[in-house]
């Protein structure tokens, strides 16, 4: 019976390997500018560990031969180190921006959270 249950040691050790990349969270800062009017800019918030995941991708025409390109992603983290995130913040990994879509707390039991995200182009 001993064997079938993982120890604690090894959990920790799989969900280093599981979530590897270091994922820069930025939240808004809300002010007012030399005109008195509502601005917001982002900062950086804290750095969680995460697995990045490519989800969808597909090429939108515009008119003009222009072509627009959506790719999402879902990114995997554990539940405590974003259980803080919401859908005003944003994440950054290797230079990339992406803006939260939607967070899904995976099977409810507070052991993951799956971000979905969509890249954003430059």
């Amino acid at each position: 019976m001993s064997e079938m249950i993982k120890s604690k040691k090894q959990i920790m050790r799989d969900m280093k390997t599981v979530l590897n990349a270091s994922i820069k969270v930025f939240k808004p800062i809300y002010g007012k500018n030399e005109l008195l009017q509502n601005i917001r800019h982002h900062t950086y918030h804290k750095t969680i560990p995460g697995k990045v995941i490519p989800q969808t991708g597909k090429v939108i025409k515009s008119p003009g031969d222009k072509k627009e390109v959506i790719i999402t992603h879902k990114i995997k983290t554990r539940y405590h180190a974003g259980k803080d995130i919401n859908n005003k913040m944003y994440l950054e990994f290797r230079d990339t921006r992406f803006n939260i879509k939607h967070i899904l707390n995976d099977r409810f039991d507070n052991e993951y959270l799956e971000i979905f995200v969509e890249e954003v182009q430059p």
